[in-house]
């Protein structure tokens, strides 16, 4: 009797949840005997979606695996970010060298975490530019030339404080694209806590600015994942444009 053979392949997801990616996909796939699918969801905010086909020819089980891939990327659309082993920091690396684009990072609760998902990619050195860790709000108006005057105002981790860092960092770097992240990773945070795990991040681009605001839940290691990724996909998500 011949076995049947197998095909599998992982979709590597970004942006949305657990629940919001088995809505999109619906119920029409992956149910049945040749087809399974699975999902992975990651503590850094990403999900893998595994799929595997079995036919008993090579052929039809690949063709079975790429309907099935050309269906779901279809109904997840950009949020898909890579394949298989595909890290998100490469995926960014290498649509930066694509574009000769350069990047600089300014960060604060993330502790320098995000340079060094940058760089621990080979080849970083075409595209990045460097990064300031401005931990103290000293550092904040000192280093990056924060107005005192916004963080008064809005407070040190706002949507404002986040932009002035992307712009700054990119001006100072000389860079084609700057990120800011600001935010409380825990465990301390206001008197009630309700503040742990707000992240503000903003990516400055030439005349594009966009500045988003995040809740992301789970312990402070887990929070500066999601707040290093989720950056990063807005980087990505712009670079696509």
């Amino acid at each position: 009797m011949q076995n049947n053979l197998c095909k599998s392949r992982v979709l590597r997801i970004i942006g949305l949840t657990e629940k919001e990616v088995t809505t999109a996909l619906g119920g029409d796939i992956g149910k049945s005997d040749s087809l399974h699918l699975n999902l992975v969801p990651h503590p850094n905010g990403t999900i893998d979606l595994e799929i595997k086909s079995t036919a008993k020819v090579e052929r039809m089980a690949q063709a079975l695996l790429s309907a099935a891939e050309k269906e779901i990327r279809i109904k997840l659309q950009d949020n898909i970010y890579g394949i298989d082993e595909e890290r998100l920091e490469e995926v960014v690396g290498y649509l930066l060298y694509l574009r000769r684009l350069t990047i600089a990072v300014a960060e604060s609760c993330t502790g320098g975490l995000l340079s060094n998902k940058i760089t621990d990619i080979p080849g970083s050195s075409l595209y990045y530019r460097g990064g300031i860790v401005a931990y103290d709000k000293e550092v904040k108006i000192n280093l990056l030339n924060i107005q005192p005057g916004i963080i008064e105002k809005c407070g040190i981790v706002s949507r404002e404080v986040a932009g002035s860092m992307a712009k700054q960092i990119a001006q100072m770097m000389q860079a084609d694209i700057g990120v800011g992240i600001t935010g409380y990773a825990g465990p301390e945070g206001n008197a009630n806590g309700d503040d742990i795990g707000l992240v503000y991040i903003g990516v400055s681009s030439n005349d594009n600015f966009n500045i988003l605001e995040f809740r992301f839940g789970g312990e402070r290691e887990e929070i500066k994942e999601k707040a290093v990724y989720a950056a990063l996909d807005m980087v990505r998500r712009g670079l696509l444009k």
